[in-house]
């Protein structure tokens, strides 16, 4: 993945945030899609934040120990923005007094996403 990546022109930033993210997040996805089939959606969702919290905390974090990790201005000036906006997305979702993500929102979900992606490229 990552040298098909390069051989279009991908900067690592790009690679790390399209093929590498998705390539490490199909088995998060496909857990929360079998939890979900069967009615486990507390699984299907504690599956995905409890992934996201590992992947921000403890893998950079353990990287950092091993050797200064630089954080580019684009990843902060572009997609930390993408990320505490999908964040903040999340909450009434989370609170919402029926606490259902239906098929609309999904489809919402789904959109902002090939957005950010659209917009990455």
């Amino acid at each position: 993945g990552e040298s098909l990546g390069r051989l279009a022109g991908l900067s690592d930033r790009v690679i790390g945030i399209t093929i590498i993210s998705v390539g490490t997040g199909l088995p998060e996805l496909a857990t929360s899609a079998v939890a979900a089939f069967r009615g486990r959606n507390d699984i299907a969702i504690s599956n995905v934040i409890g992934s996201n919290i590992m992947n921000t905390l403890i893998v950079v974090g353990a990287t950092a120990l091993i050797s200064p990790i630089a954080v580019s201005s684009a990843l902060i000036d572009f997609d930390m923005l993408w990320m505490l906006a999908a964040t903040l997305l999340l909450f009434p979702l989370a609170f919402k007094p029926s606490s259902i993500i239906d098929r609309g929102t999904a489809v919402i979900l789904l959109v902002i996403y090939g957005l950010y992606i659209f917009l990455l490229i």
